[in-house]
């Protein structure tokens, strides 16, 4: 996404005022700000693909579930096809 980005935005005035709205978006999209269950099943299934869902669901097994540590496999393999893909 962050390719298909510098295609429009060219400035570095302009990526200063698109950035802070991208994550925005990605944060409500990702379930930072919103419960999952209220979101579009469509729009779900496309943000467990994104890198913050991942991040986010760790801290919310680790802070809202009893005895919750945080740790799951999936989250460490979306990261890590994350990181392998930047890299």
């Amino acid at each position: 996404m962050g390719l298909a980005l510098t295609r429009v935005i060219t400035t570095s005035e302009m990526a200063g005022s698109v950035g802070p709205f991208t994550v925005v978006i990605l944060s409500f999209v990702s379930g930072v700000f919103l419960a999952p269950n209220l979101l579009p099943q469509w729009l779900l299934n496309f943000s467990t693909y994104l890198p913050l869902e991942p991040i986010v669901s760790g801290m919310q097994h680790a802070i809202a579930l009893p005895g919750g540590s945080g740790l799951e496999l999936r989250p460490f393999i979306v990261l890590g096809i994350w990181a392998w893909s930047v890299s």
